[in-house]
């Protein structure tokens, strides 16, 4: 910075406007917009998406992809307590359940609650 500027320049923690910007203003624009779309949808969001799911399915399925998270993340094990045992029943019964029939009794699905 040049000599003659240097003394025009602001001293290190201070500002050109020491009463500081109003608050809420730099977000002002922002809120308002939020409250407009906001109320608009309030009015007539349930029937766009209906219109848009019906007119225009990929366009529906992208929106909906869109607002899906990007990583799944499994944080627990719902299987970690289970016995070999109790896992092979299980593997059973969704076996049985996949092929739309049931045990003739319950010594067919051994280890499972009762």
């Amino acid at each position: 910075m040049s000599k003659q500027l240097k003394k025009y320049a602001f001293k290190p923690g201070q500002s050109g406007n020491p009463t500081g910007r109003p608050k809420g203003s730099r977000n002002k624009l922002a809120e308002t917009f939020i409250a407009d779309v906001y109320a608009e949808w309030e009015t007539g969001g349930k029937q766009a998406i209906k219109k848009m799911a019906k007119d225009r399915s990929a366009d529906f399925c992208r929106m909906v992809a869109s607002l899906m998270p990007k990583e799944l993340k499994v944080n627990e094990n719902p299987f970690a307590d289970l016995s070999d045992s109790e896992l092979q029943a299980f593997i059973d019964l969704c076996r049985v359940m996949a092929e739309g029939t049931a045990p003739e009794d319950e010594a067919d699905a051994p280890g499972l609650p009762h």
